[in-house]
């Protein structure tokens, strides 16, 4: 109908002092906009982006921590699915804010283990290109705080027949993407995992595809639509 829902951001030092050091998690409302731009209500105030805050060389520092949590939502039919990646919990609303459902999937085991943290060390340290970045990085990651939890996800998506997307798994945003996807039903049953190719960005799903971009070793991108194989389906 036109409305635009817009997430907003509360950051640590909004409140005047500094909240770490460790992971900080402020909240902040979604609003509702109308078509032609004006503030309608708020669908209501949820967990927005975790900083992690720490002091390096005796002077403050933030920046997102690894395996960060955040605030996903998309929208059908009226209705608000939306999730702030702590569980694989997903809450159904009304544009005006009222819970309707909340379905889970299957429980996955979130703690950050030691395999984590090494992994998210050796993605960061890839993206340095010279000694002074691997240096810089090294005194970065000696002081960076890792949460003991990682993101239950870390997208959420839906298809037209209103199942659920949820990008699942180990993630590093941009540098190392997961590829992984849970996708539950809209009333909480588990339909299954879809791992996408590597190097691809969904941009739509459909009921019987997936459009997306895919970037060679170039980094040439190249539109690409992936069949959608379900349980039971024949060719």
């Amino acid at each position: 109908d036109g409305r635009i829902l817009a997430k907003t951001y509360v950051g640590p030092f909004s409140g005047g002092e500094n909240q770490g050091p460790g992971i900080v998690r402020t909240t902040g409302p979604v609003l509702v906009f109308g078509a032609g731009g004006s503030l309608l209500d708020t669908l209501g105030t949820f967990p927005n982006a975790e900083m992690a805050m720490m002091e390096i060389n005796g002077r403050p520092a933030y920046t997102p921590p690894p395996f960060d949590k955040y605030i996903f939502f998309d929208v059908s039919g009226g209705e608000v699915f939306l999730g702030t990646a702590e569980a694989m919990e997903v809450n159904v609303r009304s544009v005006a804010g009222d819970l309707e459902s909340i379905f889970r999937s299957p429980p996955v085991d979130l703690a950050v283990t030691e395999d984590d943290r090494q992994w998210y060390r050796n993605r960061t340290l890839e993206i340095a290109t010279t000694p002074e970045e691997v240096a810089e990085i090294e005194i970065l990651l000696a002081n960076l705080p890792f949460p003991e939890t990682r993101a239950a996800f870390t997208d959420l998506r839906l298809d037209p027949d209103r199942n659920v997307w949820l990008r699942t798994g180990r993630h590093y945003f941009y540098y190392a993407p997961s590829q992984e996807w849970t996708v539950v039903s809209s009333e909480g049953l588990f339909l299954g995992t879809v791992t996408l190719p590597a190097d691809f960005t969904v941009l739509e799903i459909g009921v019987s595809e997936i459009l997306g971009v895919w970037k060679d070793e170039l980094d040439a991108q190249f539109i690409r639509v992936y069949p959608i194989a379900k349980p039971g389906a024949r060719d």
